[in-house]
């Protein structure tokens, strides 16, 4: 099986003096992109650049990315008390104290 080149094309620009630079048209139409895209630029440890087009997901195509077979989604009010659980713990080894669970359940239930 024969993989693809790393590179599909080179081409040459200039830096110009406001720090612009322009991709070729030619590269920019094969790529799909139009005047107002935005880019991530890396600068790499060896002094080269990587420039690639940020591409902005829709809310459908990030469905389901959190998803793991076998574990059962949680509720918001899981989530809540899930998180209220470590923010308490957390508290608890910062400071020493112990918090009583039981006043804190009972501040939480009265709120709602």
């Amino acid at each position: 099986m024969r993989s693809e080149p790393p590179i599909a094309d080179v081409g040459v620009t200039r830096l110009s003096s406001k720090g612009q630079i322009v991709i070729p048209s030619d590269m920019r139409e094969r790529a799909g992109i139009d005047a107002g895209t935005e880019f991530t630029i890396t600068l790499c440890r060896d002094g080269t650049f990587q420039l690639a087009p940020r591409r902005r997901r829709s809310i459908a195509e990030l469905a389901g990315i959190l998803h793991r077979p076998g574990v059962k989604p949680m509720s918001a009010r899981d989530m809540d008390k899930a998180i209220g659980d470590w923010i308490m713990a957390d508290y608890e080894r910062i400071s020493g104290r112990k918090k009583s669970a039981a006043k804190t359940r009972k501040k939480d239930e009265s709120r709602e």
